[in-house]
């Protein structure tokens, strides 16, 4: 039973080694995705090198991230006055968490056309707790990138399970 280590050890550390290539991948391609990071204030202009699908991140306290969700976010470009999609995210992510700064998903936005955009927030207090937002691209070839890090990680685990069951049975 223990000549199966000699076909589950190499496979194992060459999984592995996938592994954490495709992790280091996944990483810098989710890095390249991520077009602004700013502070909310009535108004930010961002340049957005892209068409496509954006999400917007919230990072601050636990208030001030629900308080995001009674504002109104719209976003417009600049040149051509064409109005973003903007889809506010349903779940109340926040509910549960510590007072303690974190990531939230706020909204997804949709453009048709790259440019300098608008972005406004409706019924914001002027005394509004500070929030950050992080705008990302949604791609899917990073998407694609992180599931298959995540199957060869997976991969990885079940073979040194296997390899550790073969080595420590009697």
């Amino acid at each position: 039973m223990r000549k199966l280590l000699y076909l589950t050890v190499p496979a194992c550390l060459l999984t592995g080694w996938a592994a954490v290539r495709s992790v280091r991948d996944t990483g810098q391609r989710v890095a390249q995705d991520v077009t602004a990071t700013f502070r909310v204030d009535t108004m930010n202009l961002l340049v957005l090198p892209q068409a496509g699908v954006y999400r917007g991140v919230g990072i601050g306290s636990r208030e001030a991230i629900k308080a995001v969700e009674g504002w109104e976010i719209t976003g417009r470009h600049r040149e051509s006055g064409a109005l973003a999609q903007v889809q506010r995210a349903s779940a109340p992510r926040a509910r549960d968490r510590e007072n303690r700064p974190g990531l939230d998903l706020l909204f997804t936005m949709r453009i048709d056309a790259p440019g300098t955009w608008e972005l406004r927030y409706g019924n914001r207090p002027p005394t509004a707790d500070s929030v950050t937002i992080r705008l990302t691209h949604f791609d899917t070839a990073t998407a694609g990138s992180a599931m298959k890090a995540f199957g060869l990680a997976t991969l990885f685990s079940v073979l040194l399970l296997l390899s550790a069951g073969i080595w420590f049975r009697r």
